[in-house]
């Protein structure tokens, strides 16, 4: 066991997290309503659910991440073709925090790390809201305040930070749209990804089709987990179990200054803005990712 997965074992201890019963076995699916959603189990620390891809999560996480933490990563059921609307409810927050929790039931875990990225941060954190008696700790990247998000807080920090370089690279990528759309048939939400990255990677140039190499995409509910309004509800007592947020200045998208301002149910909340990166801080940046949120773990017992 590495050093760094003594040091959180020992620091989260209090936390009597279970251990995975999902191994040996590393792979499965979880069933819910309407969907089999798979999942992949990486890692060898500290129980962990990582909710979106099974297939492109593992490959933006760092091995020193993988140490600290064994990540049960469940699939979306916009990344589960065939999948459907819960009764014929369209697919948002909520819904896929209930599919979260159905997953939590069928791996046995009781006490976890919650883990999110982009719109699946938002949702990460609306898990620990819900069901705070099971999360230890949860750590949303790049993650939403709410939905809709300001629209006017994206529009203006992109006409204050963008370079000239960057718009160049963004305007050069985007005339790749139509041939990245061919090129992933079914897929267009992958083809958008890959042709905004001057939004979302702080090396504009950067081409994230390896990412989402063999990741299936189900558009209809990728459309409804984006789209449908989730805001928070603030009549209730504050949440304890501990919120990380990290965010990049080059996230064009999901920017810091969306933050600014937003009161959320939790009592601790963390927000750590990378200075190289941009969507995906736990990628681009690794190292400095990996040591904020050991010490976000060590520091919110």
């Amino acid at each position: 066991m590495s050093k760094v997965s003594i040091f959180l074992t020992c620091v989260l201890a209090v936390a009597a997290a279970t251990p995975l019963r999902a191994q040996p076995q590393t792979s499965g699916t979880i069933d819910v309503p309407g969907a089999h959603l798979p999942y992949v189990v990486v890692g060898r620390g500290l129980p962990c659910i990582t909710y979106g891809s099974e297939l492109y999560y593992p490959r933006v996480f760092s091995q020193v991440f993988a140490d600290a933490l064994q990540c049960a990563h469940v699939a979306e059921r916009g990344f589960v073709p065939g999948a459907t609307r819960r009764d014929g409810v369209p697919f948002g927050v909520s819904e896929a925090v209930a599919d979260i929790e159905l997953a939590r039931q069928q791996l046995r875990l009781e006490r976890f790390v919650m883990v999110g990225h982009s719109i699946h941060g938002l949702v990460a954190l609306a898990y620990a809201a819900k069901y705070p008696e099971h999360v230890t700790h949860v750590v949303a990247i790049g993650g939403l305040p709410s939905l809709p998000t300001n629209g006017d807080s994206v529009r203006a920090y992109r006409a204050r930070q963008f370079s000239a370089g960057r718009r160049a690279q963004h305007d050069k990528n985007r005339l790749a749209l139509d041939s990245l759309t061919r090129a992933h048939p079914g897929r267009r939400v992958v083809a958008s990804y890959v042709a905004n990255g001057a939004l979302y990677w702080a090396d504009s140039t950067f081409d994230s089709t390896p990412l989402w190499s063999g990741v299936a995409i189900n558009d209809a509910l990728v459309t409804d987990l984006q789209t449908t309004p989730f805001q928070w509800d603030l009549s209730g007592d504050p949440i304890k179990v501990p919120a990380f947020v990290a965010l990049g200045v080059h996230d064009y998208v999901v920017p810091p200054t969306v933050w600014k301002g937003v009161r959320t149910p939790f009592a601790s909340l963390t927000i750590r803005v990378f200075d190289r990166a941009g969507h995906t801080p736990q990628y681009e940046n690794a190292t400095d990712f990996d040591r904020e949120v050991l010490r976000f773990f060590r520091s919110r017992q």
